[in-house]
């Protein structure tokens, strides 16, 4: 099926078409395995637009959209390695907007983690104190709002994925999340008192269709085609504001630009594919449950060129020996370049035990690793290239 889509005042044809039979994508720890990296999302704005769903479904966002290379990204995601003693075996990302009310918010890195079961957000970490003045609200200068440094951890992780997650899988998650700050505004009698954010989230997620899908890359071309799953979420948010401990007076939360448990509510479609904790398109229909009005789109711009343009290999056959191993593994590999790669181990709860920098140049690759430290176990070795793309897999096992 054919739909004409008005983009930047051009006519385009996104391609959403039915494939021949295949099976649809599973994820799990193993396939699903999340990484530190970096991507630049892209927005375009859609007229009136409703995304074909079911099985074995293709879409050709790639060839119905451009990106030149004087296009500027929406914003950038990116996902670290975490060192918080609060998080552990974590990854997080940078400035994720917590808001308290209309005019004010505050950044807070967001930490994730993935075990066997699921890649889940545990909580949040503020480690600035922000002064807001609350002069232009409450006509008084010396009134102010104060936000310390903090540890936001959620009361249940948030998750992202189920493992394993293929078509027709649901999942709920409700949980809260308790923000602190210090607050005077004169006219309340308000002197430094203590005020409380408590957001409650009920999300619900069910994928709804399965396929391929290509999105555009800077340079007015077109991505590989990857197989997704694609998860439409409804999400409710009820905020709730606290002064000393005490549910907040109606008219101070009115005053502050809110009301006492306010709703909002949001629709979206999430795109997932494997080895990749950033997701490949998203539709935001905002406050329309219909998921029928004009929607924002985005895409991720970590992906692989089609036809041929990125002669990097996608997939190279590698070995591990001994296995079952005791002291030392050996991964070979057949490498084409000679620029740096890297090599990681995870054990099968999805935990990345080791990970290291392979030099070697051109050729054949004979990489140690000590496993003399690991627990007896299964685990799989992930090399990626320089590009951070997966480009070999092997499992092994360590008996001791």
């Amino acid at each position: 099926m054919k739909r004409a889509l008005l983009l930047v005042g051009v006519w385009l044809t996104v391609v959403c078409a039915t494939m021949d039979a295949q099976s649809p994508l599973v994820l799990d720890s193993a396939s699903q395995i999340v990484h530190p990296n970096t991507v630049n999302v892209y927005g375009f704005a859609f007229p009136d637009f409703q995304l074909q769903l079911g099985d074995n479904v293709y879409y050709d966002f790639g060839a119905a959209l451009q990106l030149s290379s004087t296009d500027q990204p929406f914003t950038t995601n990116s996902f670290f390695q975490s060192t918080n003693v609060n998080f552990p075996n974590a990854l997080y990302y940078k400035d994720g907007f917590i808001n308290i009310n209309q005019n004010y918010g505050f950044y807070a890195d967001g930490y994730m983690r993935q075990t066997g079961t699921g890649f889940y957000e545990v909580g949040m970490n503020k480690d600035v104190t922000d002064r807001f003045g609350l002069g232009a609200m409450s006509g008084n200068e010396a009134d102010s709002l104060i936000v310390p440094a903090q540890v936001i951890a959620y009361s249940t992780p948030r998750t992202i994925l189920p493992y394993p997650c293929t078509m027709g899988t649901s999942w709920t998650t409700n949980y809260r999340s308790v923000a602190n700050a210090n607050i005077t505004v004169n006219a309340f009698g308000l002197h430094n008192v203590p005020l409380t954010v408590v957001t409650n989230w009920w999300i619900k997620d069910s994928v709804v269709a399965w396929g391929e899908a290509t999105v555009p890359i800077v340079g007015n071309q077109s991505s590989k085609a990857y197989p997704i799953l694609v998860s439409q979420r409804s999400s409710v948010r009820q905020d709730s504001l606290y002064l000393g401990g005490q549910p907040a007076p109606d008219a101070f939360v009115t005053a502050f630009g809110g009301s006492q448990g306010e709703l909002t509510k949001t629709y979206r479609y999430w795109s997932f594919r494997a080895d990749e904790p950033n997701y490949l398109f998203v539709f935001n229909y905002a406050s329309d449950s219909t998921y029928t009005a004009t929607p924002s789109f985005f895409v991720s711009d970590r992906v692989d060129i089609a036809n041929g343009v990125n002669d990097e290999p996608s997939t190279i056959a590698s070995s591990a020996n001994p296995n079952p191993a005791t002291n030392d593994v050996r991964l070979h590999f057949q490498k084409p370049n000679d620029a740096p790669w890297s090599l990681e181990i995870y054990s099968t709860l999805g935990e990345r035990v080791h990970t290291q920098m392979i030099s070697a140049g051109y050729g054949d690759v004979d990489c140690p690793v000590s496993v003399a430290g690991f627990n007896s176990g299964a685990y799989m070795a992930v090399v990626r290239d320089q590009n951070q793309r997966v480009v070999s897999k092997s499992s092994f096992v360590v008996s001791h």
